[in-house]
């Protein structure tokens, strides 16, 4: 008996787990492919690594919502999810709109691609920027052939890297709430 019911609820996990899954990754690829591209400067390592990392935040995050949206599907709740889809909305665009002026602060165009760079220069660096006061980070990447770690300490590329991902895989989970508290808002504003 034991045996049965552990079959059956592990059969309703694993058909729980393919929906969320399926819905995570769908609200995923909306937002991820119009919206944000995966993080710059990343090898394809990496970058595989963030998406999967932020494709798991979102199926979770798919998973609690519905949960709550089947606790309070009422009329009465209409209100309650109207406001946390605008208040998500507000933080999604807002990280959005850090995650791109960090992509201009912290990269620059180098052969038409954008390329992570660093906030600490090098002794060869330093002493080339005060040797050419005004050059632009584009002139600076072309000077030295688009190598990075001449110019800025590779711990600051590196970490100039983490932030770019971290407020990446940050908006990701903001959006995919405000669909999904948007379209529970709108089910329930149904006649």
């Amino acid at each position: 008996m034991i045996r049965n019911v552990q079959k059956g609820w592990l059969a309703r996990l694993k058909g729980s787990w393919a929906s969320l899954s399926q819905a995570g990754v769908w609200i995923l690829g909306i937002v991820g492919s119009f919206l944000l591209p995966p993080p710059i400067g990343l090898s394809a390592g990496d970058e595989k690594i963030w998406q999967s990392l932020a494709k798991f935040i979102v199926t979770v995050l798919v998973g609690l919502l519905f949960i709550v949206a089947r606790r309070s599907d009422k009329k009465r709740h209409l209100r309650g999810w109207t406001t946390v889809a605008a208040l998500l909305l507000v933080f999604a665009v807002a990280d959005f709109l850090v995650y791109q002026s960090f992509l201009y602060s912290r990269t620059c165009t180098y052969n038409a691609l954008r390329v992570v760079k660093g906030s600490i220069y090098t002794p060869h660096g330093l002493d080339y920027v005060q040797k050419n006061p005004g050059i632009s980070c584009q002139d600076l990447f072309e000077d030295h052939a688009g190598n990075a770690e001449d110019i800025w300490t590779a711990e600051s590329i590196g970490h100039n890297r983490m932030v770019l991902a971290e407020v990446y895989v940050g908006c990701l989970p903001l959006f995919a709430a405000c669909i999904i508290a948007i379209l529970q808002a709108v089910a329930l504003a149904r006649p």
